[in-house]
């Protein structure tokens, strides 16, 4: 009896790339392919088994889209929390008073930049 079973025991459901998807993908249409043979055939039991496996691997690709979707929107969140929380830093540095010794000093630098530019 051959092996009406396409979905190949090592083959990774929950694919890491997006090439193992397609080829994932790729073998659920061949396996349907086969079903709709075996049905044809009346070959109800082989094709069951078909069918249950081809079930559980269309809901272990489901399950990893969703989960990427979930990923890719928690990031955003955390880059949106990051860019949140440097402006906060930010406002928060421009809004405490400047020490006498701080005001010098940038006045300092000011005017050295100044003399550089002007004896240049």
């Amino acid at each position: 009896m051959s092996n009406y079973n396409t979905m190949d025991v090592d083959t990774p459901l929950m694919a890491q790339d997006h090439n193992e998807r397609e080829v994932a993908i790729h073998k659920l249409h061949v396996s349907l392919d086969r079903l709709k043979g075996l049905l044809k055939q009346n070959k109800h039991k082989q094709a069951c088994l078909v069918a249950d496996n081809s079930q559980f691997a269309v809901r272990e690709l489901l399950t990893e889209e969703e989960s990427m979707r979930k990923g890719e929107a928690e990031q955003v969140q955390i880059e949106k929390q990051i860019v949140e929380c440097e402006a906060a830093l930010t406002s928060l540095e421009e809004s405490l008073p400047s020490s006498p010794e701080e005001n010098v000093l940038k006045l300092l630098g000011h005017f050295l930049d100044y003399k550089k530019e002007s004896l240049a």
